[in-house]
């Protein structure tokens, strides 16, 4: 599985803040990604004219959106292009919203290389094949602080593998990447 499976993907990212909207989308440019966004979500008339579904590959949904406008825009989106993928962003952090998006088109692409478990102590990882394996933390603390922490940067063999966590007194996410491609995320409890 290759790094490039979601390069050149068109992503359109729908939110309240356009703040952070801007830093995604700079963000997934950074990436290999082509990007769109809009803060119009209250106006979904407005914004189905403005934009069209077949003109993206995956809609990204910020956390501020309203249940029934996040609706109303995936039906008008899915008739117009029905192999559109939806998300829901876990946090407003950008960087960890990246990798929700490539983690969406690897989704698509199919095989996994490896088996993740997880609970609120430790990560296990069976990996079925040689790679390069990253695990890191992504964490939103009290007034949205937020930090990365890596965990594991590693050329490993096939086995099985355990990572210990360390309780967070915030919302904890892991990334797990194979080879520089995003195969698991998890919001840990």
């Amino acid at each position: 599985m290759e790094a490039t499976i979601y390069k050149r993907k068109r992503v359109f990212s729908i939110g309240e803040k356009s703040s952070v909207l801007a830093k995604l989308s700079a963000a997934l440019e950074n990436s290999g990604f082509s990007t769109k966004w809009s803060n119009k979500s209250s106006n979904v008339n407005a914004l189905v004219q403005d934009f069209h579904g077949n003109h993206f590959d995956l809609v990204l949904f910020g956390r501020g959106i309203k249940p029934e406008n996040k609706k109303l825009i995936t039906q008008r989106f899915r008739s117009q292009n029905e192999q559109l993928i939806f998300i829901d962003a876990l946090a407003p952090l950008s960087e960890l919203m990246v990798d929700q998006v490539k983690l969406a088109f690897v989704q698509e692409a199919g095989k996994m290389p490896c088996i993740v478990h997880t609970d609120s102590k430790a990560l296990s990882i069976e990996i079925l094949e040689d790679c390069q394996l990253q695990v890191r933390s992504y964490e939103q603390k009290w007034l949205a602080r937020t930090s990365e922490n890596l965990l594991l940067s590693a050329r490993l063999q096939g086995g099985t593998f355990s990572v210990p966590l360390k309780p967070s007194s915030g919302k904890q996410f892991l990334v797990v990447s194979v080879d520089d491609v995003v195969i698991f995320i998890k919001e840990i409890v």
